[in-house]
């Protein structure tokens, strides 16, 4: 692995390639590691993804972009959870994670989005909005 260092002048050097900005390229990586979450929540959680809010498939995509898919398959009471559509009980046992400890803000908005659960899509879109905000 590359330390952060040499990644950064590696990217640097594929934007001066590309004849892009640094921009460019964080955003296309970006979007390829979102791409990649969303299919891994789809794979993770099954039926159980297709079927959620538009809030809760928000936090289960985010869940696999901060934990990855290998991790996440371990959780077996939260893949029971998603399937059982019990998102108020499943943003409650997070509190036990070590998440909860580790980044403790960024769990607290994964619990917010699954207890959204009620929400269409246009709310979610707000509520998103207004914790981008910080409120």
């Amino acid at each position: 692995a590359l330390a952060a260092q040499d990644y950064y002048k590696s990217l640097q050097a594929l934007a001066k390639q590309e004849g892009v900005t640094m921009a460019v390229v964080l955003e296309e990586l970006f979007d390829e590691d979102l791409d990649q979450a969303i299919e891994g929540a789809k794979t993770t959680f099954d039926k159980g993804y297709f079927v959620a809010p538009p809030s809760v498939r928000i936090a289960l995509a985010s869940l696999v972009f901060q934990l990855g898919t290998t991790k996440l398959s371990g959780y077996h009471s939260t893949l029971d959870m998603v399937k059982q559509m019990r998102y108020d009980d499943l943003a409650n046992s997070m509190s036990k994670w070590l998440l909860a400890q580790q980044a403790p803000n960024r769990l607290k908005r994964y619990q917010r989005l699954l207890r959204a659960n009620k929400l269409g899509i246009s709310d979610t879109y707000n509520l998103i909005s207004d914790m981008v905000k910080g409120r």
